[in-house]
């Protein structure tokens, strides 16, 4: 599979996969192996052209004059190793978000029966506009349509929370039942107005916001918000921040490593330290003013 791109992008693609180890085998071809221990790797050709007319064609790529190439293997994302690989991303993005947030939640969510058909039927509909038919799709397809429409719903509902007051960030896991129906294993992170919490320590103003069935929260991590050490007695084996990161890196493990099934959806730049810093400063410090 190629793409095509104009000669100024290429250069940039081709400097940082220079910087990043890419082998040069021509004046104008690179190639770039980014597969590791895959097992079946992919490969993707990134194509640079001199625009002809103003436009880059099709028929311009096929003539060696003014072509550029990059050729890349990339991971399968399917095998074995490739999913471990999975894991141990996700999990080192949230050990930097569970360190910035003052308290970190995990909220499980679950669906009614009555709205299990409701998203069904949305998803048969939609497709069906444009002109797929159901039935034709695999497990693994009717499993996708069905979280690209659950995931709506989690959006809608951080909507909610965020016009409510309450500054959060998280990442949502779907898993399929044994069913084959998704789930949602949400992790969320708690930087300004903490949430209303009942006697059992549970974050209701979360717990209400999940309007298509049932849902259970846990606080999981809580920060000072002065040092960002943990808050309450010394470290130890009940605390909820002791060994918070090999808990989430079994957890993301667990969910991830095992199955194809799952499916990841996070808050934009979710465990990128420059992103962070700049979601604290605008929206936390910016209006509080200075100290």
């Amino acid at each position: 599979m190629a793409q095509l791109v104009h000669v100024g992008q290429w250069a940039e693609a081709a400097r940082r996969a220079v910087e990043q180890g890419a082998t040069k085998v021509s004046a104008a071809t690179l190639v770039h192996n980014l597969a590791r221990a895959c097992e079946a790797p992919v490969y993707r050709e990134y194509v640079g052209a001199v625009p002809l007319d103003g436009r880059i064609t099709d028929q311009k790529r096929r003539g060696r004059k003014g072509r550029y190439n990059i050729e890349y293997w990339v991971r399968c994302r399917k095998c074995a190793p490739c999913r471990r690989a999975r894991a141990r991303y996700w999990a080192a993005l949230m050990q930097t978000e569970l360190a910035a947030a003052v308290r970190s939640w995990m909220w499980t969510l679950t669906l009614h029966p009555d709205y299990r058909h409701l998203l069904v039927s949305r998803s048969m509909l939609r497709l069906e506009h444009g002109g797929t038919v159901w039935e034709h799709l695999s497990e693994d397809q009717q499993f996708a349509e069905l979280v690209a429409d659950l995931y709506r719903e989690v959006q809608r509902a951080f909507k909610r929370l965020r016009k409510a007051g309450h500054l959060v960030r998280y990442v949502a896991i779907a898993e399929p039942h044994k069913d084959g129906f998704p789930h949602l294993h949400v992790l969320v992170h708690e930087h300004g107005k903490p949430f209303a919490e009942d006697e059992k320590g549970h974050a209701t103003a979360l717990e209400r916001e999940w309007k298509c069935g049932f849902s259970y929260t846990k606080l999981i991590c809580e920060r000072d918000p002065g040092t960002r050490r943990p808050k309450g007695p010394p470290v130890g084996r009940n605390h909820p921040c002791s060994d918070t990161l090999g808990k989430v890196s079994r957890y993301v493990a667990k969910y991830l490593a095992k199955t194809l099934g799952c499916r990841i959806r996070a808050s934009q730049g979710y465990g990128k330290p420059e992103r962070l810093s700049k979601y604290v400063l605008n929206n936390i410090v910016g209006k509080r003013g200075p100290t």
